[in-house]
Protein backbone atom coordinates (compact mmCIF):
# COMPACT_ATOMS: atom_id res chain seq x y z
CA UNK A 1 0.00 0.00 0.00
CA UNK A 2 1.30 3.43 -0.87
CA UNK A 3 2.11 5.67 2.07
CA UNK A 4 0.38 9.05 1.91
CA UNK A 5 1.77 12.06 3.74
CA UNK A 6 -0.97 14.47 4.83
CA UNK A 7 1.26 17.45 5.53
CA UNK A 8 1.12 20.41 3.23
CA UNK A 9 4.92 20.60 2.99
CA UNK A 10 6.74 17.44 1.96
CA UNK A 11 9.68 17.57 4.35
CA UNK A 12 11.52 14.24 4.22
CA UNK A 13 13.56 15.15 7.27
CA UNK A 14 10.51 15.51 9.51
CA UNK A 15 9.67 12.66 11.88
CA UNK A 16 6.80 10.63 10.43
CA UNK A 17 4.08 9.02 12.53
CA UNK A 18 2.10 6.08 11.17
CA UNK A 19 -1.64 6.52 11.72
CA UNK A 20 -2.25 2.78 11.39
CA UNK A 21 -3.98 2.86 8.01
CA UNK A 22 -0.91 3.33 5.86
CA UNK A 23 -0.98 7.11 6.19
CA UNK A 24 1.78 9.05 7.88
CA UNK A 25 1.99 12.58 9.19
CA UNK A 26 4.67 14.61 10.88
CA UNK A 27 4.91 14.84 14.64
CA UNK A 28 4.00 18.53 14.39
CA UNK A 29 0.71 17.61 12.75
CA UNK A 30 -0.03 14.91 15.33
CA UNK A 31 0.51 17.38 18.18
CA UNK A 32 -1.63 19.96 16.41
CA UNK A 33 -4.47 17.45 15.87
CA UNK A 34 -4.31 16.42 19.53
CA UNK A 35 -4.60 20.05 20.60
CA UNK A 36 -7.53 20.63 18.24
CA UNK A 37 -9.41 17.61 19.57
CA UNK A 38 -8.75 17.99 23.30
CA UNK A 39 -8.30 21.76 23.50
CA UNK A 40 -5.43 21.18 25.92
CA UNK A 41 -1.76 22.06 25.77
CA UNK A 42 1.17 20.17 27.24
CA UNK A 43 3.40 21.65 29.91
CA UNK A 44 7.08 21.62 30.79
CA UNK A 45 8.17 22.82 34.22
CA UNK A 46 11.39 23.03 36.15
CA UNK A 47 12.27 24.42 39.55
CA UNK A 48 15.65 25.83 40.58
CA UNK A 49 17.38 25.82 43.95
CA UNK A 50 20.41 27.91 43.02
CA UNK A 51 21.50 30.76 45.30
CA UNK A 52 21.10 33.28 42.53
CA UNK A 53 21.92 37.00 42.62
CA UNK A 54 19.65 38.43 39.93
CA UNK A 55 20.02 42.06 38.91
CA UNK A 56 17.99 44.27 36.62
CA UNK A 57 20.58 43.75 33.86
CA UNK A 58 20.18 39.97 34.20
CA UNK A 59 16.43 40.29 33.63
CA UNK A 60 17.10 42.40 30.53
CA UNK A 61 19.48 39.74 29.23
CA UNK A 62 16.80 37.07 29.73
CA UNK A 63 14.37 39.11 27.65
CA UNK A 64 17.01 39.47 24.92
CA UNK A 65 17.50 35.68 24.82
CA UNK A 66 13.78 35.03 24.42
CA UNK A 67 13.43 37.70 21.73
CA UNK A 68 16.34 36.15 19.84
CA UNK A 69 14.54 32.81 19.85
CA UNK A 70 11.46 34.53 18.43
CA UNK A 71 13.46 35.25 15.29
CA UNK A 72 13.75 31.53 14.54
CA UNK A 73 10.00 31.13 14.18
CA UNK A 74 7.14 32.69 12.31
CA UNK A 75 5.64 34.68 15.19
CA UNK A 76 2.26 36.22 14.29
CA UNK A 77 1.49 37.66 17.74
CA UNK A 78 3.38 38.14 20.98
CA UNK A 79 3.19 39.99 24.27
CA UNK A 80 5.03 40.13 27.57
CA UNK A 81 3.86 41.09 31.05
CA UNK A 82 5.94 41.55 34.19
CA UNK A 83 4.56 41.51 37.72
CA UNK A 84 6.49 42.55 40.81
CA UNK A 85 5.26 41.36 44.21
CA UNK A 86 6.60 43.60 46.98
CA UNK A 87 7.08 42.95 50.67
CA UNK A 88 4.42 45.51 51.63
CA UNK A 89 1.81 43.52 49.64
CA UNK A 90 2.00 45.99 46.78
CA UNK A 91 1.80 44.56 43.26
CA UNK A 92 3.09 46.29 40.15
CA UNK A 93 2.03 45.00 36.73
CA UNK A 94 3.72 46.10 33.51
CA UNK A 95 2.10 45.33 30.16
CA UNK A 96 5.41 45.27 28.27
CA UNK A 97 9.09 44.96 28.96
CA UNK A 98 9.65 48.52 27.78
CA UNK A 99 7.33 49.81 30.52
CA UNK A 100 9.09 47.61 33.06
CA UNK A 101 12.41 49.26 32.21
CA UNK A 102 11.00 52.64 33.27
CA UNK A 103 9.71 51.68 36.71
CA UNK A 104 10.87 53.44 39.88
CA UNK A 105 13.80 51.50 41.32
CA UNK A 106 14.22 53.78 44.35
CA UNK A 107 11.34 52.22 46.27
CA UNK A 108 12.28 50.93 49.73
CA UNK A 109 9.97 47.93 49.58
CA UNK A 110 11.94 44.83 48.47
CA UNK A 111 10.61 42.46 45.81
CA UNK A 112 9.48 39.02 47.00
CA UNK A 113 8.96 37.63 43.53
CA UNK A 114 9.16 38.73 39.91
CA UNK A 115 6.83 37.00 37.46
CA UNK A 116 7.47 37.19 33.74
CA UNK A 117 4.87 35.83 31.31
CA UNK A 118 5.48 35.55 27.56
CA UNK A 119 2.53 34.68 25.30
CA UNK A 120 3.04 34.15 21.59
CA UNK A 121 1.49 32.50 18.53
CA UNK A 122 3.68 30.49 16.15
CA UNK A 123 2.87 29.23 12.67
CA UNK A 124 5.10 26.21 12.14
CA UNK A 125 6.32 25.30 8.62
CA UNK A 126 4.02 22.31 8.12
CA UNK A 127 0.92 23.93 9.60
CA UNK A 128 -1.29 26.79 8.55
CA UNK A 129 -2.95 27.53 11.89
CA UNK A 130 -1.15 29.51 14.64
CA UNK A 131 -0.32 27.63 17.84
CA UNK A 132 -0.41 29.22 21.28
CA UNK A 133 2.56 29.08 23.65
CA UNK A 134 3.11 30.53 27.10
CA UNK A 135 6.30 30.87 29.14
CA UNK A 136 6.01 31.80 32.82
CA UNK A 137 9.01 32.47 35.04
CA UNK A 138 8.82 33.11 38.77
CA UNK A 139 12.06 34.21 40.42
CA UNK A 140 12.02 34.60 44.20
CA UNK A 141 14.15 36.60 46.60
CA UNK A 142 15.13 34.66 49.70
CA UNK A 143 16.31 37.91 51.32
CA UNK A 144 12.91 39.56 50.98
CA UNK A 145 10.97 36.46 52.02
CA UNK A 146 13.21 36.12 55.09
CA UNK A 147 12.37 39.69 56.04
CA UNK A 148 8.66 38.99 55.60
CA UNK A 149 9.02 35.97 57.87
CA UNK A 150 10.54 38.15 60.60
CA UNK A 151 7.67 40.61 60.35
CA UNK A 152 4.97 37.96 60.53
CA UNK A 153 6.83 35.72 63.02
CA UNK A 154 4.17 33.02 63.15
CA UNK A 155 4.49 29.24 63.31
CA UNK A 156 2.59 28.82 60.04
CA UNK A 157 4.83 31.21 58.11
CA UNK A 158 7.94 29.55 59.54
CA UNK A 159 6.63 26.15 58.47
CA UNK A 160 5.71 27.28 54.95
CA UNK A 161 9.04 29.00 54.45
CA UNK A 162 10.84 25.87 55.56
CA UNK A 163 8.96 23.85 52.92
CA UNK A 164 9.84 26.15 50.02
CA UNK A 165 13.10 27.64 51.28
CA UNK A 166 15.31 25.72 48.86
CA UNK A 167 13.35 26.61 45.70
CA UNK A 168 14.33 30.00 44.30
CA UNK A 169 12.78 29.92 40.82
CA UNK A 170 10.17 28.09 38.76
CA UNK A 171 9.75 27.92 34.98
CA UNK A 172 6.58 26.65 33.30
CA UNK A 173 6.10 26.36 29.54
CA UNK A 174 2.71 25.53 28.01
CA UNK A 175 3.16 24.28 24.47
CA UNK A 176 1.76 22.42 21.49
CA UNK A 177 5.01 21.38 19.80
CA UNK A 178 7.58 19.85 22.14
CA UNK A 179 10.60 20.85 20.04
CA UNK A 180 9.68 24.52 20.24
CA UNK A 181 9.14 24.34 24.01
CA UNK A 182 12.40 22.47 24.49
CA UNK A 183 14.36 25.16 22.63
CA UNK A 184 13.01 27.85 24.93
CA UNK A 185 13.62 25.73 28.01
CA UNK A 186 17.27 25.14 27.07
CA UNK A 187 17.80 28.88 26.51
CA UNK A 188 16.24 29.77 29.87
CA UNK A 189 18.21 27.06 31.64
CA UNK A 190 21.41 28.48 30.17
CA UNK A 191 20.44 31.90 31.46
CA UNK A 192 20.00 30.56 35.00
CA UNK A 193 23.38 28.83 34.82
CA UNK A 194 24.96 32.15 33.87
CA UNK A 195 23.66 34.03 36.90
CA UNK A 196 25.98 35.07 39.68
CA UNK A 197 25.52 32.70 42.60
CA UNK A 198 26.60 32.86 46.21
CA UNK A 199 28.28 29.85 47.76
CA UNK A 200 26.33 28.03 50.42
CA UNK A 201 27.63 25.54 52.98
CA UNK A 202 26.34 22.08 52.17
CA UNK A 203 26.70 21.00 55.80
CA UNK A 204 24.11 23.57 56.93
CA UNK A 205 21.44 21.88 54.83
CA UNK A 206 22.02 18.52 56.51
CA UNK A 207 22.27 20.06 59.98
CA UNK A 208 18.91 21.76 59.42
CA UNK A 209 17.30 18.44 58.58
CA UNK A 210 18.57 17.01 61.87
CA UNK A 211 18.12 20.22 63.88
CA UNK A 212 15.12 18.88 65.81
CA UNK A 213 17.43 16.40 67.56
CA UNK A 214 20.11 18.94 68.57
CA UNK A 215 18.69 19.68 72.10
CA UNK A 216 18.46 15.95 72.84
CA UNK A 217 22.00 15.41 71.55
CA UNK A 218 23.36 18.21 73.76
CA UNK A 219 21.59 16.78 76.79
CA UNK A 220 22.88 13.28 76.10
CA UNK A 221 26.50 14.38 75.63
CA UNK A 222 26.53 16.68 78.66
CA UNK A 223 24.95 14.25 81.12
CA UNK A 224 27.02 11.35 79.79
CA UNK A 225 30.25 13.32 80.20
CA UNK A 226 29.31 14.30 83.76
CA UNK A 227 28.31 10.78 84.78
CA UNK A 228 31.49 9.33 83.29
CA UNK A 229 33.57 11.84 85.22
CA UNK A 230 31.82 10.96 88.47
CA UNK A 231 32.18 7.23 87.81
CA UNK A 232 35.85 7.55 86.95
CA UNK A 233 36.73 9.34 90.16
CA UNK A 234 34.33 7.51 92.42
CA UNK A 235 35.32 3.96 91.39
CA UNK A 236 38.54 3.86 93.51
CA UNK A 237 36.52 4.59 96.70
CA UNK A 238 34.08 1.78 95.91
CA UNK A 239 36.83 -0.71 95.15
CA UNK A 240 38.72 0.09 98.38
CA UNK A 241 35.60 -0.16 100.48
CA UNK A 242 36.42 3.17 102.12
CA UNK A 243 32.90 4.49 101.93
CA UNK A 244 29.91 4.54 104.25
CA UNK A 245 26.20 4.89 103.55
CA UNK A 246 26.21 8.64 104.24
CA UNK A 247 29.01 9.29 101.80
CA UNK A 248 27.33 7.07 99.21
CA UNK A 249 24.04 8.97 99.61
CA UNK A 250 25.89 12.26 99.28
CA UNK A 251 27.72 11.11 96.15
CA UNK A 252 24.54 9.75 94.57
CA UNK A 253 22.63 12.99 95.26
CA UNK A 254 25.33 15.18 93.76
CA UNK A 255 25.89 12.85 90.82
CA UNK A 256 22.32 12.27 89.67
CA UNK A 257 21.03 15.65 90.83
CA UNK A 258 23.85 17.35 88.98
CA UNK A 259 23.18 15.27 85.86
CA UNK A 260 19.51 16.31 85.94
CA UNK A 261 20.30 20.02 86.28
CA UNK A 262 23.01 19.83 83.62
CA UNK A 263 20.57 18.08 81.29
CA UNK A 264 18.08 20.94 81.66
CA UNK A 265 20.73 23.55 80.93
CA UNK A 266 22.08 21.53 78.00
CA UNK A 267 18.61 21.31 76.44
CA UNK A 268 18.30 25.10 76.65
CA UNK A 269 21.68 25.57 74.98
CA UNK A 270 20.83 22.96 72.36
CA UNK A 271 17.56 24.76 71.61
CA UNK A 272 19.50 27.99 71.07
CA UNK A 273 21.81 26.20 68.63
CA UNK A 274 18.85 24.64 66.81
CA UNK A 275 17.07 27.98 66.41
CA UNK A 276 20.30 29.63 65.27
CA UNK A 277 20.91 26.99 62.61
CA UNK A 278 17.37 27.33 61.29
CA UNK A 279 17.79 31.08 60.89
CA UNK A 280 20.96 30.77 58.80
CA UNK A 281 19.80 31.01 55.19
CA UNK A 282 21.78 30.89 51.93
CA UNK A 283 22.21 34.25 50.22
CA UNK A 284 19.77 34.49 47.30
CA UNK A 285 18.12 37.72 46.24
CA UNK A 286 16.74 40.02 43.56
CA UNK A 287 18.54 43.31 43.08
CA UNK A 288 15.81 45.43 41.48
CA UNK A 289 15.11 48.16 44.05
CA UNK A 290 16.82 50.01 46.85
CA UNK A 291 14.71 47.93 49.23
CA UNK A 292 16.26 44.74 47.83
CA UNK A 293 19.72 45.98 48.74
CA UNK A 294 18.58 46.76 52.28
CA UNK A 295 16.94 43.32 52.58
CA UNK A 296 20.22 41.71 51.49
CA UNK A 297 22.17 43.57 54.18
CA UNK A 298 19.60 42.49 56.76
CA UNK A 299 19.84 38.85 55.68
CA UNK A 300 23.63 38.93 55.97
CA UNK A 301 23.31 40.50 59.41
CA UNK A 302 20.82 37.83 60.52
CA UNK A 303 23.13 35.08 59.27
CA UNK A 304 26.06 36.57 61.17
CA UNK A 305 23.94 36.77 64.31
CA UNK A 306 22.86 33.15 63.84
CA UNK A 307 26.43 31.95 63.42
CA UNK A 308 27.59 33.95 66.45
CA UNK A 309 24.75 32.76 68.67
CA UNK A 310 25.20 29.14 67.60
CA UNK A 311 28.95 29.11 68.15
CA UNK A 312 28.65 30.83 71.53
CA UNK A 313 26.06 28.25 72.59
CA UNK A 314 28.42 25.43 71.61
CA UNK A 315 31.29 27.06 73.50
CA UNK A 316 29.01 27.54 76.52
CA UNK A 317 28.12 23.84 76.41
CA UNK A 318 31.80 22.86 76.37
CA UNK A 319 32.53 25.21 79.27
CA UNK A 320 29.53 23.79 81.12
CA UNK A 321 30.96 20.29 80.82
CA UNK A 322 34.38 21.36 82.03
CA UNK A 323 33.01 23.34 84.97
CA UNK A 324 30.66 20.55 86.00
CA UNK A 325 33.53 18.04 86.02
CA UNK A 326 35.68 20.41 88.06
CA UNK A 327 32.80 21.02 90.46
CA UNK A 328 32.27 17.30 90.89
CA UNK A 329 35.90 16.90 91.95
CA UNK A 330 35.69 19.84 94.34
CA UNK A 331 32.64 18.31 95.98
CA UNK A 332 34.80 15.41 97.05
CA UNK A 333 33.61 12.79 94.63
CA UNK A 334 37.15 12.01 93.69
CA UNK A 335 38.09 10.92 97.16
Amino acid sequence: MTTVVLDANDDKRATQVDLGNGSAVSMQTVQHIYNEITGRAEELSRSYTINHCTSFEDIKQLNVKICQLYEQYNIVSKNCSITLYHLDDQKQVFSSFERFELYDRTTLSPVDNIRLVYNFLIVLPQLNKPQSYQIELNIQSRASISKRLKQESSIHSEFLFGMFEERTALVEIKYIDYTVARNFQVAIDGWFKGLSCSKGLACIRYVKRLSENIPLLFRFLTTTAFLCTCLLHFTPLLSNGAINSGTLYYAATVTFGGATLLGMVAIKLGTMVRDSVRKIRPISYLDLTRGDQLALLELKSDNLYGWTKGLLSIVATIVLNLVSSWFALKMGLGG
